[in-house]
């Protein structure tokens, strides 16, 4: 059974005993696979853990690499505002 936001905000909503068993099926589903591949230069969560986690990016100043990490996380943060369902 695959979960959205929406049903665990509505289970929320009407208090159903059962929501804890759903934020757990929520939290180890498998992403769903987006309809259109994400372009190259976009950024993901999953490009920025590979990135951050790189030997390359670990290399670098540890300034340089926290700069690079804010920077990136609001990128991130930006998109995700506007591609999140509302609550």
């Amino acid at each position: 059974m695959s979960l959205s936001f929406s049903q665990i905000q509505q289970a929320w909503q009407v208090q159903d005993p059962s929501l804890v068993d759903k934020l757990c099926t929520l939290a180890t589903q498998a992403d769903a696979i987006p309809e259109t591949p994400t372009p190259e230069h976009e950024l993901t969560f999953d490009r920025f853990l590979d990135k951050i986690f790189s030997h390359q990016f670990r290399e670098q100043h540890p300034d340089v690499q926290f700069a690079e990490r804010v920077a990136m996380i609001a990128k991130l943060e930006v998109m995700a505002a506007h591609t999140l369902e509302p609550f």
